[in-house]
């Protein structure tokens, strides 16, 4: 049987969807792939053979990056073309029209879709969409009970598969604390995340006060935007203040999250599966996360961290302040986690599931 020919486009591909195209070349499919240039995992598909061609997408509205796409799918005798993000979903769809290939997209957050947005009738829910890849459970659910008189996504559409993972990925020593000015025998709770209203990152900030502030316990908070004023202030009107460590963007983030104890998501709403958390499992950081999206899936409450209602901040700092008080517990916990993200969301489940996708619509 001929090969299974499949362009993929990615924009920023991530450790975990490259891999994944890794494994899709190696296992028979003819995977092209197209995605930005300062991807940073781009060298691992040179170093695998795999064909790549980088497009920096400017807009959903990209015409230059519709050219390309449309050469490459008309070049190949492509036959699934599957789209990972917004930029990619939107330009993909077009440059595809009229070519009868099978187009396949990802959804990786809950919310946001509405049949009253245009927008979305020329992505997610284009009827040339022959499926939706959504990240979690929850995400699949949302779009199942998004309903407008007689307008709805037929289920069938829908198919969840996790991202994988695999542990060697996380490998990275932890960095010494003292170099951060936090005294070695600290408790230390890292925050990541961007930035953004629905991270509820003044709700972390506000629970932190349940805890001693003697200086036994410590908070990193890591991600874009982590050093605007609104966050600054939250933290300069906590009796924390001093123990608060704001570190912003960082591309060594894992050695930060090896150093920690614990990891808090403390998100309000639309999360998918969050890659954050799951690093911190892997690096045998105890999660806490709120109850939305995918964050139940991923984190089961006190096995494989603790889930708290969103907003709640009396709940989380009673949460965060439990694994404190019994640190031995916590290394129980952070242990259950890392063998989920080995048991649950493996790169080789990814893959197989991905396969039987691909097979199924040509």
């Amino acid at each position: 049987m001929d090969k299974i020919r499949v362009l993929v486009i990615a924009e920023y591909a991530d450790r975990s969807e490259t891999a994944m195209f890794i494994s899709l070349h190696n296992s028979g499919f003819d995977i092209n792939v197209i995605l930005n240039s300062n991807s940073r995992y781009i060298h691992w598909l040179k170093e695998a053979k795999v064909p790549y061609k980088t497009v920096n997408f400017s807009s959903k509205w990209d015409k230059k990056a519709r050219r390309a796409i449309r050469e490459n799918l008309e070049s190949q005798d492509t036959q699934i073309l599957h789209l990972l993000h917004r930029r990619a979903i939107f330009n993909g769809l077009a440059a595809s029209r009229g070519l009868g290939i099978k187009n396949i997209i990802y959804r990786g957050v809950v919310g946001g879709v509405s049949f009253f947005n245009p927008l979305d009738w020329i992505s997610i829910l284009s009827p040339r969409v022959k499926k939706i890849i959504c990240v979690a459970d929850e995400v699949r659910s949302s779009l199942i009970n998004l309903k407008f008189l007689n307008k709805k996504i037929n289920p069938n559409k829908l198919v969840t598969i996790y991202k994988g993972h695999k542990l060697e990925w996380y490998k990275d020593l932890a960095i010494n604390p003292e170099k951060i000015s936090i005294p070695k025998e600290s408790f230390i709770i890292a925050c990541v995340a961007n930035v953004r209203p629905r991270k509820g990152i003044p709700i972390f900030i506000e629970a932190a006060s349940m805890l001693p502030n003697d200086g036994s316990v410590h908070f990193l908070l890591i991600g874009e935007g982590m050093e605007k004023p609104n966050i600054r202030n939250c933290v300069l009107k906590s009796p924390q203040k001093d123990n608060f460590h704001i570190l912003g963007f960082r591309e060594d983030l894992s050695i930060f999250l090896a150093a920690s104890h614990c990891s808090v998501l403390p998100c309000l709403r639309g999360e998918g599966l969050p890659r954050s958390i799951i690093e911190s499992m892997a690096y045998e950081a105890t999660p806490i996360v709120t109850r939305v999206g995918g964050n139940p899936e991923l984190v089961k409450h006190n096995f494989s961290g603790l889930v708290v209602e969103p907003g709640n901040s009396k709940e989380l700092g009673e949460a965060m302040l439990s694994l404190y008080r019994d640190q031995n517990r916590c290394k129980k916990i952070s242990m259950n986690a890392k063998n989920t993200i080995r048991e649950n969301f493996s790169l080789d489940d990814t893959v197989k599931k991905i396969r039987e996708l691909y097979l199924s619509v040509v």
